[in-house]
């Protein structure tokens, strides 16, 4: 058995080994594909984000497995039960996301987007687009208990949709993060959620009961993030104030609403 020391080393190193490979491949690959671009942002945005994943998805893999055998923490064995469960975890996201990005390919071939432009460009106002985009996405990931696969379904739709209606470019900006917001939400409030799932089954909660407890922060958080986030933003209030008042409301919410909870038994 290893020592605490390697134990730790073994625990860090592969995930430090994930982050510097994922950043090399990606600078390695947008400086090949953008050789003009000085930004480091259009650097890496010209990389394939997937390649540099699944490349320092395997390398941090590898890194782990030969940490343990060499510290003889576990057997190849072991090594190999762990690579397989660990994969297993994934397989039911995998699947998900499989069937969302099926979906939304899908969608780009019936022209969706175009159609959604040519019904709403003349009739949604710009300014409530954020907003109403917030409370879609988060209906939606509420009903299917997946955050990326309602960022799948949604972002295509969204993006040319913003950029029809408007010529102000903080509106497809905010319109974007609340697709990423309202998944994300929905996403935590929806009791087939397999985050809420598996909190209840780690803290042994009753599965219904954890959701019904988590629900009226979620709200707060919501309602929040509307009248203080998405509604301004739409009228043109910059992001950089919205922020810091957000934050502070949340912090007056629960010192003047928030009641400290009474120890069980």
């Amino acid at each position: 058995m290893a020592p605490p020391a390697s134990r730790g080393l073994i625990a860090a190193a592969p995930v430090l080994t994930l982050v510097l490979v994922t950043f090399f491949v990606l600078w390695r690959d947008g400086r090949a594909a953008a050789p003009d671009a000085t930004r480091i942002f259009e650097i890496l945005g010209a990389a394939n984000g997937y390649d540099a994943m699944l490349k320092s998805s395997l390398a941090g893999l590898i890194c782990a497995g030969a940490l343990a055998a060499l510290s003889r923490a576990l057997s190849f064995g072991d090594i190999f039960d762990a690579g397989l469960k660990g994969a297993a975890l994934l397989f039911d996201a995998l699947v998900v996301l499989f069937l969302a990005w099926s979906l939304g390919a899908g969608i780009n071939a019936l022209d969706a987007a175009g159609y959604l432009i040519g019904a709403l460009q003349s009739s949604l106002a710009p300014e409530l687009l954020p907003t109403l985009v917030f409370l879609l996405c988060a209906a939606i990931s509420f009903a299917t208990g997946t955050s990326f696969g309602t960022m799948a379904i949604v972002m295509p739709l969204v993006v040319p949709l913003s950029f029809a209606i408007t010529d102000d470019p903080l509106i497809p900006l905010v319109a974007s993060g609340a697709v990423l917001s309202g998944a994300c939400w929905g996403d935590h409030c929806s009791p087939i959620s397999d985050t809420t799932v598996l909190s209840s089954v780690g803290t042994r909660c009753d599965l219904m009961a954890h959701v019904r407890t988590q629900l009226p922060y979620a709200l707060v958080v919501g309602v929040i993030s509307v009248v203080f986030g998405t509604l301004p933003a739409g009228y043109g209030v910059s992001p950089w104030l919205l922020l810091p008042v957000g934050a502070v409301v949340c912090f007056l919410t629960v010192r003047f609403l928030g009641k400290t909870a009474e120890p069980a038994g």
